[in-house]
């Protein structure tokens, strides 16, 4: 049997209060219930992070081109995701230390899901690494600061290697591990490392 995928995320007993966390349903709910809602949420955003360290995500990059009035887009789309509610994903473990709730995540794998951890791992992809931000007053704060890490991997990368800037750029991108967080003033703070399968890019001459 495949080893299982694990990750950590954690709350703090205020942000239990914060209707970003648990939901716009806990209006009027006890600490306990709001904590649960939490988890649950906690869980999706797990649910999120290991579809992306197993399947990946598409990439596209349209670099910013001034003189030809193109504004900056950058898109990530998962490629494929664990379906809600798979029973092999799992919450294991759930401490209080220090006033933090570290909530462990898990994800069986099966060996398919298993030979594409390994395919992203493979020592011949290079990798960029980035870090992003979330507030904790709008929804899914775990979710945007992993997102925006990811971007921010995939501009840098990007903007470090080409100079002259291409029309069009589309590749492929996995997690290497799943993305570290933590709390940062009144944000959620994540970082990402990413294997990369880019190809040439699109220049502007082939058009």
């Amino acid at each position: 049997m495949a080893k299982p995928l694990r990750g950590e995320l954690w709350l703090a007993p205020n942000l239990l209060i914060l209707d970003s966390i648990v939901g716009n349903s806990m209006l009027g709910a006890s600490m306990e219930e709001r904590q649960e809602a939490a988890i649950k949420q906690l869980l999706e955003d797990a649910r999120w992070a290991f579809s992306g360290m197993l399947y990946g995500f598409n990439i596209l990059w349209k670099p910013p081109s001034p003189e030809r009035n193109i504004k900056e887009t950058l898109e990530i789309q998962l490629i494929g995701t664990i379906p809600r509610g798979d029973p092999r994903l799992k919450v294991i473990s759930t401490v209080w230390e220090d006033d933090i709730l570290y909530v462990l995540l898990e994800y069986q794998m099966d060996e398919t899901q298993q030979r594409r951890l390994e395919a992203w791992r493979s020592q011949a992809l290079p990798f960029a690494a980035g870090s992003g931000t979330g507030d904790i007053f709008e929804e899914q704060p775990y979710r945007t600061a992993m997102e925006q890490a990811i971007r921010e991997a995939m501009r840098s990368y990007f903007r470090a290697r080409y100079y002259s800037r291409p029309r069009l750029i589309q590749g492929k991108a996995g997690l290497l591990d799943f993305p570290k967080a933590g709390f940062w003033q009144a944000s959620i703070q994540a970082s990402v490392k990413l294997a990369l399968d880019i190809p040439p890019p699109e220049p502007y001459s082939v058009y």
